[in-house]
């Protein structure tokens, strides 16, 4: 039974997960929107890495001896730039990325999409160079092509500044020595007739979301340790789900270190939340009318799309904006979607300014990230410089009041997120209710709108929905606040 180069990951992650993935693969959640939208963005980051290497030829056919042979021909001919390279002995296979010859032997790339390495990447070139050596072939070399991170997009794309190559035969050495042995344990997984028993650690997000946790997960308890598993240090962890105790019930005494997390266990132990009223006033009172309750919605990629960003920036394609000139007075709701790359920037811009006025509290949900898209807009398009500066002066972070314990409910499970608060505080308000239901979806919607791989209309009605039920609810939660000191 053939273990693959991402099976043996899966196994390094989890012994369930691979013998899941071999036998029971309808278990598996489908891929939804977003992850596919990161297979994208490791395609494309992926045909720029070849770029670096113009002499190089494809390996891939439409069947997988078909790549075999292809990759066996082309070594033989001579070909010192191999793209997608196909190697199989004992029940071992994998395609890779980037092969080229040097001297005697060949030079392993492995092309990621993210900027800096990860521990599983020295796996992945460990399992790639142990199986080439074990088909006869020298290899000399292990590398990984990465994102630069400090790369501007102007005009046409650079590969060999958009990308750089990173020696890693140091960190590859070790984890080839524990390969053939962590081989043999696979092996040994996939030969049980039955699913692979395991304790649920932390290990089903780490170091990629398991396909299979609603699977896993399916029959643990509402109120469950799980609820806050980020938090949990890993011997408190691996301790109760050793004595089988699941339930949040059944924490110990927990000393943890995040003040927040401190906070919620105060809230959970009592049973009841805990509210600094004076603090809350304190907060509301700073805020001056016209109030503007603001939110903008973003696209990073990795292979910049508009002059002047770079990989990964975050681009603001969108806003809502909900505004209450006066106490008492009924709320008026503004937004902006772009139709395209040409909309976004001076046009969004331009629309911004008619929507927001020289004075008032500007409310954000974590306005960091508000702040941060206005300061990289105001470099990029100078002459809005002066009003984007002066509109971060007058941003307010709503979240703060979650965020530093004037209020802390034991549902929000010690997360001060809009996703965790607002069913609390505002539970008519629901984000399942809608077609889009998180950032992420939102970015790859818009992306697939802009590219004509979506109807638009219907694209549009989803986003704006969901921009603008990010709003509201900041909205909502601070009438919730504002009641309770009152």
């Amino acid at each position: 039974m053939n273990i693959t180069k991402s099976n043996f990951t899966y196994f390094l992650q989890c012994p369930r997960m691979l013998w899941l993935e071999k036998f029971r693969k309808e278990l598996k959640t489908p891929i939804d929107e977003v992850m596919q939208n990161r297979f994208d963005e490791g395609y494309e980051v992926e045909a720029q890495a070849e770029k670096l290497f113009p002499n190089g030829v494809s390996c891939m056919d439409e069947t997988f001896p078909g790549q075999l042979n292809k990759t066996k021909e082309l070594i033989a001919r001579g070909e010192a730039v191999l793209f997608q390279p196909s190697f199989s002995v004992n029940n071992l296979w994998y395609r890779g990325d980037i092969l080229v010859k040097e001297g005697d032997g060949w030079h392993i790339y492995e092309v990621k999409s993210g900027t800096k390495p990860k521990p599983v990447n020295y796996v992945d070139l460990a399992f790639q160079k142990h199986t080439m050596e074990k088909c006869g072939h020298k290899v000399v070399g292990t590398s990984l092509i990465l994102v630069n991170n400090k790369y501007v997009k102007q005009g046409e794309i650079k590969p060999d500044r958009l990308l750089y190559k990173l020696n890693v035969d140091g960190e590859v050495a070790p984890w080839v020595d524990l390969i053939p042995g962590y081989i043999e344990q696979a092996r040994e997984v996939l030969q049980s007739k039955e699913e692979w028993p395991v304790k649920i650690l932390k290990q089903c997000h780490d170091p990629y979301e398991c396909g299979f946790k609603a699977h896993c997960w399916r029959d643990l308890p509402e109120e469950s340790i799980y609820k806050i598993i980020k938090n949990m240090p890993d011997d408190v962890l691996a301790k109760l789900v050793e004595e089988d105790k699941i339930l949040l019930s059944d924490l110990p005494e927990m000393n943890f270190t995040r003040k927040q997390m401190k906070q919620w266990w105060r809230a959970y132990k009592n049973g009841q939340p805990t509210i600094n009223r004076d603090r809350i006033k304190q907060e509301l009172d700073q805020l001056q009318y016209p109030l503007y309750f603001f939110d903008y919605e973003t696209l990073g990629s990795g292979v910049p799309l508009v002059d002047g960003y770079r990989p990964y920036q975050q681009m603001p394609f969108q806003y809502s904006l909900h505004i209450l000139n006066e106490p008492g007075a009924e709320f008026i709701h503004k937004e902006y979607l772009a139709n395209s790359l040409d909309e976004i920037g001076p046009r969004l811009l331009d629309q911004l300014q008619l929507d927001v006025g020289p004075q008032g509290s500007i409310i954000a949900w974590n306005k960091s990230f508000e702040i941060g898209r206005n300061t990289e807009m105001a470099k990029l398009h100078p002459d809005y410089a002066d009003y984007l500066h002066q509109f971060n002066t007058r941003v307010y972070d709503l979240m703060d009041i979650i965020k530093h314990g004037f209020y802390v409910d034991q549902r929000f499970y010690g997360s001060a997120s809009i996703k965790a608060v607002l069913p609390v505080l505002a539970p008519e308000l629901s984000y399942k209710d809608l077609d889009i239901g998180e950032g992420q979806t939102a970015m790859v919607m818009w992306k697939q709108m802009i590219n004509g791989n979506r109807d638009k209309e219907s694209t549009r009605k989803a986003l704006l929905e969901y921009c603008q039920m990010d709003t509201w609810g900041m909205v909502r939660i601070w009438q919730e606040l504002k009641n309770l000191v009152n």
